[in-house]
């Protein structure tokens, strides 16, 4: 996992300090060895989590092996302690939502795992199994206890409360038999003011990466849907590779399509850099594409049918995330698939179930609600989406994907936000529309607070 406070990392780290000193004592109760998986995040620890790490193996005198293995894909990463067997065991501290998605994937690949016992992991075990695999209270003192346990006496393999082939027949299902029972085909100019497809405005920031630009650009291009409006906002992009690309790409519009570039100058981040671009758009329906993603060639035709159809004001959809390396074109295969809630409000102040950043809005609510312009702090998609729900836009997640969201492990803008003011900005959103009175808004940093560390 990432090496966050919010993953739990210093609380392992303070399990293996007690258990020097105290578990140890024996060949038995010691490991021999210890093995972090996971990447660095700026910020989280002033000189990284591996000095961090060998502050204390050194203050404590750790007597065991220890290593940190970075850069793994998930996969890999699964590989890797598959490969061990059973003659190790994988400790997963995360105190964030995350947690049952990690410990699923686990316990489905045979792997020995203990988890801390938050809400949702606990439910991902087999009954029979979660006071053997799952730690309580969320401490280091707990961690060592049950390292010590497991350390003397062994550790079955888990089973997973519903096998995988369940969760994936059922997955199918929705997929395939939602679209057909709620988006029938329609004729889009009886819909459309004025008779005749709408235009669409696509908007796309970008910084310093024009190889993925170009496929994003040449999958916009390939859109059955002609009539577009493509704006890429260059945020203060400097390689001469990118520059290059940007002074030609409006070359590469054909058709009903066409290209052009926005400048905002650098450091404008995603809020304003977005709205640069809505205010460069003309379009009845607006929706967005990050430089490093790519579209399916009938993405923006089925948003179209969707919102047309439905009559909403947003429109999100099922987000395919593709592994980072290479292409992320349309004959990669995909890892993951994602299904939002919705505008489920209540359940918004605790993580985003609205949908991604790649949602289609009619113009009048996203000019009317603008992303706030905050700088070195993510989530604004988050913000904008809970935002529009607070302030009674109609929105619906279509049950399909429109686009590959390409997973870049640590080198994306959300491995060096700060995810405290990143949850804080989307507090605040909820804060601001329902008129909370100040002397509440505390409250809202301590749920920000818990949340996430």
């Amino acid at each position: 996992s990432k090496f966050t406070r919010a993953k739990g990392i210093h609380l392992m780290v303070e399990a293996l300090d007690l258990l020097a000193m105290h578990g140890c004592q024996t060949s038995a109760a010691c490991p021999r060895s210890v093995t972090f998986i996971g990447n660095d995040v700026p910020k989280e620890f002033p000189n990284g989590f591996a000095e961090y790490a060998a502050v204390h193996a050194k203050q404590f005198d750790w007597p065991f092996e220890w290593s940190i293995v970075q850069g793994l894909s998930t996969n890999e990463a699964i590989d890797r302690m598959r490969e061990k067997g059973t003659s190790a065991v994988a400790f997963f501290t995360s105190l964030w939502e995350n947690a049952p998605m990690i410990v699923q994937e686990l316990l489905v690949n045979h792997i020995p795992i203990v988890s801390f016992g938050i809400a949702g992991a606990v439910e991902v075990y087999h009954p029979s199994f979660v006071k053997s695999h799952t730690v309580t209270p969320l401490t280091g003192r707990a961690l060592a206890t049950k390292m010590q346990e497991i350390l003397e006496n062994g550790i079955e393999v888990a089973r997973v409360r519903v096998p995988r082939e369940y969760s994936a027949i059922a997955l199918r299902m929705a997929i395939t038999a939602i679209p057909q029972l709620s988006m029938p085909p329609t004729d889009l100019s009886a819909k459309t003011p004025g008779g005749g497809d709408p235009l669409v405005s696509l908007i796309i920031v970008t910084h310093n990466r024009p190889t993925e630009l170009r496929e994003a650009v040449e999958s916009a291009l390939e859109q059955t849907y002609d009539k577009l409006q493509i704006i890429i906002v260059d945020d203060g992009s400097t390689t001469p590779e990118a520059r290059s690309f940007l002074r030609s790409v409006s070359g590469l519009a054909t058709g009903n399509k066409t290209i052009e570039v926005v400048q905002t100058g650098g450091g404008a981040y995603l809020g304003r850099a977005r709205n640069l671009g809505v205010g460069a758009s003309k379009g009845d329906y607006i929706t967005f594409l990050d430089d490093d993603d790519v579209l399916l060639p009938t993405g923006i035709e089925k948003y179209v049918k969707a919102i047309t159809f439905s009559g909403m004001d947003v429109l999100s959809s099922m987000t395919c995330l593709v592994n980072g390396k290479g292409s992320a074109r349309n004959d990669k295969p995909f890892d993951v698939l994602y299904l939002y809630v919705g505008p489920a409000l209540a359940a918004g102040v605790h993580r985003n179930v609205f949908g991604s950043y790649n949602i289609m809005a009619r113009r009048e609510a996203i000019v009317s609600t603008p992303y706030t312009e905050l700088v070195d702090v993510g989530m604004e998609d988050y913000e904008l989406a809970a935002t529009l729900a607070l302030r009674g836009y109609q929105m619906m997640v279509l049950p399909n994907y429109v686009m590959r969201y390409r997973k870049l492990n640590n080198k994306n803008m959300m491995a060096t936000m700060d995810w405290t003011k990143s949850q804080r900005r989307v507090l605040d959103a909820y804060a601001r529309e329902l008129h909370l009175p100040k002397e509440l808004w505390p409250l809202l940093e301590r749920l920000a607070h818990i949340q996430i560390a």
